[in-house]
């Protein structure tokens, strides 16, 4: 029988278009093709089949990488309106072969640089040159008015492919070096195809259709393609949201809103009233009183706006407009409160069972789904009662993931207080998650193993007592008994050597944060109080040789590493921890040549924690501002004593009476000296503790001058010269005036 004629039938489209997709299958009825293909990496055509699967529900993405390198990856995504996944599902529906023909990923992804570093950096897109002449604000408008809604799709992929070759002609620089390849290739496998085809059906991206037609020679596409380095590359099909649809990703450019184009292939015939009527819902929960009028005139100012246009149907810009205009009354802040729910909403695909995976990912996913745990787009909270089975068991598997993906899908959130049997989490389903796991599968085939393995082999990257601290912290809500070990051992070992007073003092606090919160996990956590206890005796016996003739910067640092350690070992509540931590910090009150930051910070660290009575504090106090003439280390001194706080001078009248005697007392050129060191010493109080202060300023001010020692007043007159020169003092320091 006598072969029929070949044909070759191309089919521009936009990736993610659905007024493309809805064009693109009615010309695929037309054609009934014997073969289809179809813009994409062939490494994915073993995938396709599972496209059928009733489990696989986009938008969803083919995910492809280099197994030796998993961080070069891409992404394909796809929605139910995108033109690739209805050529996949027609294919499959007619049994209709279909294979995808872009240049392998083998030859893209061996390179160490993107194929995106050889694309022309524009100022504008090469489709706003068409909307320039046919009027339109830029090219996504132009596509979407001439293409995406246009109802009759007769002739429409001829004029789209005779406009782009046009503008390729114009803008030989628009296509990359990476194209040029890409095309050759598709031309190649265009020829292979048309030897098995009668009626050939080729789908890509509108901007490669004039190249794929154009009469090359095979030489020429061999000389292009010659000499390609090649890598061994894995792929798979992953959940999608619409969040990431919005960004840009392996198919072109994010798309702004897409539950509208969600919602023009649900509904192509709907006159405006469904979609803003949704619009209305959002607005409704966000407590807007929306009437029916509202909706009325909205539509019409809509439909007004696209007529002026001489467009055929309205826009999405045009109902925003008048939404903006009509409910909103000129404010587009109304559009900004609906936008997520409205335009972009949390839609998640889902892939079937039986999708390859690699072993510690399925682990993960298995794990997950025993537990209960939800994988939604939705940012959602869940509180754990840690005391329940289930909930601890959730906590382990969220510690363990986030060890291994860096806490893309779980982030802690603040609760009432370590120490507590409540953790607050939010979920939040994230696509660059699999890439991260796919880095991490070379260390287990488990989430358990993978973990321990991994934190294992990074542990020489920490240097410091409190890195390693930290990375303890985190390691032991994971309940990994041997990781903690290591971890606990590597401290020790580095402890032996350390001189830096800094490290061990910054260290402090994760390690009294991991007791207190291993004893709500009932943990055994007796070789990390034998470390604690190793560290502060260390401390106690020598740490105050590294306070002695430092500079103002160092001492500056420990003053605040030393409240922060302070504070935590204080919370820990254990008796052999304070008692090292006094005698570390006492050593500051009576050893020489002690910085005087630290040294007013260990007075007030003894009388916070009522170790030495208000009197001796007075005592001290007062000898410190009294030295002859070291003003500068008599402000240092009462920056440290009333670091960050100034409580005491609200309730010890004798403290407030010897600091405003001593300012009173300086000299006017050292009084503007010290006015920033004194200013940085005040201003970090509270707010309430800076009006309060004010408050008592006032007072004092308002009773015979008596803020002021200098000024004695015999009778019960205000001074009124007095309490002038008291209040511009405090305003001074408070920074409440220049």
């Amino acid at each position: 029988m006598k072969r029929q004629t070949m044909s070759i039938h191309y089919y521009g489209i936009r990736h993610h278009g659905p007024g493309s997709a809805r064009h693109l299958l009615a010309a695929l009825d037309a054609l009934q093709p014997d073969r289809i293909l179809l813009e994409g990496p062939p490494e994915a055509d073993a995938l396709l089949p599972l496209v059928a699967d009733a489990a696989m529900q986009p938008p969803v993405a083919l995910l492809a990488y280099r197994p030796d390198a998993p961080q070069r990856a891409v992404y394909y995504p796809f929605a139910a309106w995108s033109p690739e996944w209805q050529a996949m599902q027609y294919a499959l529906a007619h049994h209709i072969p279909l294979t995808f023909c872009d240049l392998p990923l083998a030859h893209s992804l061996a390179d160490d640089h993107d194929e995106d570093d050889d694309t022309p950096t524009a100022a504008r897109h090469p489709f706003d040159d068409l909307a320039d002449i046919a009027g339109y604000r830029d090219g996504e408008e132009w596509w979407e008015a001439t293409v995406e809604q246009r109802g009759d799709g007769e002739d429409l992929f001829a004029a789209v492919t005779e406009a782009i070759a046009a503008l390729r002609d114009a803008l030989p620089a628009a296509t990359s070096a990476g194209d040029l390849k890409r095309e050759a290739w598709m031309r190649k496998t265009i020829r292979a195809a048309t030897k098995e085809s009668e009626r050939l059906a080729v789908i890509c991206g509108a901007w490669h259709i004039p190249a794929l037609q154009s009469a090359v020679a095979v030489k020429d596409d061999n000389a292009l393609l010659k000499g390609l380095a090649k890598t061994k590359v894995d792929s798979t099909w992953i959940p999608w949201t619409n969040s990431r649809l919005t960004r840009q990703s392996g198919y072109g450019a994010g798309i702004r809103a897409p539950n509208w184009y969600a919602h023009l292939w649900r509904h192509p015939d709907d006159d405006g009233v469904r979609w803003l009527g949704r619009a209305a819902q959002h607005l409704r929960a966000k407590h807007y009183d929306i009437s029916a009028a509202h909706l009325i005139e909205t539509l019409r100012l809509a439909r007004t706006t696209a007529a002026l246009r001489g467009q055929t149907r309205v826009a999405l810009a045009d109902y925003t407009d008048a939404l903006a205009s009509i409910i909103g009354m000129g404010d587009s802040a109304i559009i900004d409160r609906i936008q997520h729910a409205w335009l972009i909403g949390d839609t998640i695909g889902s892939v079937p069972e039986n999708t390859p995976q690699l072993p510690l990912i399925a682990d993960i996913d298995k794990q997950r789904k025993q537990l209960r745990l939800p994988q939604t787009a939705e940012s959602r909270e869940i509180i754990l009662d840690l005391r329940k089975p289930l909930d601890l068991a959730r906590s382990q598997y969220i510690h363990r993931l986030n060890l291994l993906d860096g806490g893309l899908w779980a982030t802690p959130l603040a609760r009432s207080g370590k120490g507590t049997y409540k953790e607050a989490w939010r979920l939040e389903y994230q696509p660059e998650q699999h890439i991260r796991l796919t880095e991490k599968a070379v260390y287990g085939n488990t989430l358990e193993s993978a973990v321990t393995a991994y934190i294992t082999s990074t542990l020489h990257q920490d240097q410091s007592l409190a890195a390693l601290a930290e990375r303890l912290e985190h390691v032991l809500p994971a309940e990994l008994p041997n990781l903690v070990a290591a971890l606990a051992a590597a401290i020790a070992a580095l402890s032996v050597d350390n001189r830096d007073l800094a490290d061990t003092l910054a260290a402090l606090p994760h390690l009294a944060e991991t007791l207190r919160y291993g004893n709500v996990r009932q943990t055994d956590n007796a070789a990390l109080a034998h470390l604690l206890d190793t560290l502060l005796a260390r401390l106690a016996a020598g740490g105050v040789q590294g306070c002695m003739n430092i500079d103002n910067d160092s001492a500056q640092t420990l003053c605040r590493l030393t409240r922060s350690a302070g504070a935590a070992l204080a919370a820990l509540n254990d008796a052999d921890a304070d008692r090292y931590w006094h005698d570390y910090i006492h050593a500051q009150t009576t050893s020489q040549h002690i910085h005087p930051l630290l040294a007013g910070n260990a007075w007030r660290d003894h009388y916070d924690r009522q170790q030495t009575d208000a009197e001796t504090v007075a005592a001290e106090l007062h000898r410190q501002l009294s030295r002859g003439g070291n003003y500068a280390d008599a402000a240092q001194w009462l920056e440290g004593f009333l670091y960050q706080s100034g409580t005491v001078l609200l309730v010890h009248d004798t403290l407030w009476q010897i600091i405003n005697d001593w300012l009173r007392a300086l000299p006017e050129d050292r009084f503007t000296e010290l006015l920033p060191l004194l200013r940085r010493t005040f201003t970090a109080f509270e707010a309430g503790e800076r009006r309060q202060l004010g408050d008592k300023a006032r007072m004092q001010a308002g009773q015979a001058g008596g803020s002021r020692a200098a000024v004695v007043a015999t009778d019960s007159a205000i001074d009124e010269t007095a309490a002038q020169a008291a209040m511009q003092t405090v305003a001074r320091l408070l920074g409440l005036e220049a």
